[in-house]
Order: structure tokens, then C-alpha cells, then sequence
């Protein structure tokens, strides 16, 4: 009797902890841009831009101290198809995770690091909702 119940704690706390996983990651790109975005807190977002290195622009996240959303990790270039042409583009990719319940407007500039005086080129915003 006494392995018998110890084997449905198991399978309860098992249930338990199911129910309590964190959703898997969300994936956006362009198109998700100015679209509500429903997150989890605790979960992740991937937000993947096409950017140029190359030619010294990169996607920035202006980021702002009361955030809802937490930079996971420096941004990633990952290289397009014609990457052994010169000046060829590929994907930029942030990571965030979502730390806290609230909205935010995610805004992604597009520009020269070194440029921050001068108007981006290009700006996508994500309008993300943490619950």
C-alpha cells in the first residue's frame, strides 16, 4: 500500500509541475510589427530583423530601465543565403525574456551605432503584452 501511494504522489506532483511550465518561446519578424504580442511571464521572445552589418547598420534596443521585457543576451547575426556576396544581408535576432506582467511598445532602431544623433533608418515596433 505504501508504494502504491508513494507512486501517485509522484504522478500528482508531476501533474503539478506540468501545469506550471513556462510557454515555449515566440518567434516574430516584420510582420508581427505594430500586432499585439501575448506573452507569459517568464517566457521568451525572439524578435528577428534583416539587417546588413556590413555596412554598419544593426538593429538597437533603446532599452529603458522600467522595462517589462529583459535583454537575454547580446543580439545574433546569422548570414543570408548570398552571404559570400559583399554587402549581403542576413537576420539579426534579439532574445528577451518576459520579466514582469504589463504592456510594452518593444521599438528596434535601425542604424549606425556611432550615428545616434541622426534619425534611424528604420524603426519596428512590437507592442507586447505580459500576462
Amino acid at each position: 500500500m505504501r508504494r502504491g501511494s508513494g507512486f501517485i504522489a509522484v504522478v500528482v506532483l508531476a501533474a503539478l509541475a506540468g501545469g506550471c511550465a513556462v510557454q515555449p518561446p515566440r518567434r516574430v519578424t516584420v510582420a508581427d510589427a505594430n500586432h499585439p504580442i501575448a506573452l507569459e511571464k517568464g517566457q521568451d521572445l525572439y524578435v528577428s530583423l534583416k539587417a546588413t552589418p556590413s555596412t554598419g547598420y544593426t538593429w538597437q534596443w533603446p532599452e529603458k530601465p522600467d522595462a517589462i521585457l529583459t535583454l537575454m543576451a547580446e543580439p545574433t547575426y546569422e548570414p543570408g543565403a548570398s552571404s559570400g556576396m559583399v554587402g549581403a544581408g542576413g537576420m539579426q535576432t534579439f532574445w528577451f525574456r518576459a520579466k514582469s506582467i504589463g504592456d510594452q511598445k518593444l521599438r528596434l532602431l535601425y542604424r549606425r551605432p556611432w550615428e545616434k544623433a541622426s534619425r534611424p533608418v528604420d524603426v519596428q515596433v512590437f507592442e507586447v503584452q505580459v500576462r
